[in-house]
């Protein structure tokens, strides 16, 4: 799979990819940047978590708002 993200130029690569082969060089982590890659491919899943956390909880107790 890494030879692959190799013929894709890094603007077209999906954050996790793209932080990985951007930023992991052999046993050369860049440790700041690769932290701050991580951060910015979780915001939009918290987002959208706190988005439909009350829907979901809903659903699964089956309350009806009244």
């Amino acid at each position: 799979m890494i030879f692959i993200t190799y013929l894709v130029p890094p603007t077209l690569l999906s954050i996790p990819i793209g932080v990985f082969t951007e930023l992991v060089r052999g046993d050369l982590f860049y440790w700041g940047p690769l932290m701050a890659g991580a951060l910015r491919g979780s915001i939009p899943v918290a987002l959208v978590y706190l988005l439909f956390v009350e829907h979901y909880v809903t659903a699964l107790t089956g309350a009806v708002k009244g």
